[in-house]
């Protein structure tokens, strides 16, 4: 009887701490640190944090081969597309994109960006 209720004690203090984590979080703190959980524009500071398990080597995108230097430059560098939510390409830097009738020739209009 007493290895049974141990074991039953143990596995509910295990799976509480758990999920302890899962919680919904302060979303005051995460909007006063600038973390903003919102769809809405947010009209404070912009911060990016990554957590890396190292320096990345390099930043620089033709160097980059490494996980490291490509989560850097996945964050920080934008494509000529990208994709959505619905799975498909759009267009990021592009503004637009013709396609020649035989699909071989594919030509990019670049929007105004740095």
């Amino acid at each position: 009887m007493k290895k049974s209720v141990f074991a039953a004690m143990s596995s509910i203090l295990v799976l509480s701490a758990a999920l302890a984590g899962c919680g919904g979080g302060d979303k005051a703190a995460d909007n006063a640190q600038g973390n903003t959980t919102t769809k809405e524009e947010s009209t404070g500071p912009k911060v990016l944090r990554l957590n890396l398990h190292s320096e990345p080597p390099t930043a620089d995108p033709a160097l980059a081969e490494d996980s490291t230097s490509g989560a850097l430059l996945r964050a920080t560098f934008d494509g000529l597309t990208r994709i959505g939510e619905d799975g498909k390409p759009h267009e990021s830097v592009a503004e637009k994109i013709d396609i020649s009738e035989d699909g071989l020739t594919y030509t990019f209009h670049l929007r105004d960006s740095k």
